[in-house]
């Protein structure tokens, strides 16, 4: 009898977890957004706002963030060459 006893409550104890995780689950789905983002005028661009981080073990990262609004009409230096407020 308490053998008896022991599996059946093993088994609702199975069966309660079986269940808890076929409710846990299930997943609402996402609401859409309250206002569509704000769109780009121009029909290209490129969005000047993020982290360098630093190669070194010791430097620091620098935040790159616009101080005014505009348009990227050119670049001055290439890939790989240091710049400075200078150049």
């Amino acid at each position: 009898m308490k053998n008896k006893m022991v599996f059946l409550i093993s088994f609702i104890g199975a069966l309660s977890g079986i269940g808890a995780a076929i409710l846990s689950g299930f997943t609402e789905p996402t609401l859409p957004p309250a206002y569509n983002p704000a769109a780009s005028p121009y029909p290209s661009a490129i969005y000047a706002e993020g982290i360098v981080e630093s190669a070194q073990t010791s430097g620091e990262n620098s935040n790159i963030y616009p101080e005014v609004a505009g348009t990227v009409k050119e670049i001055l230096v290439a890939e790989g060459r240091p710049a400075s407020a200078a150049d």
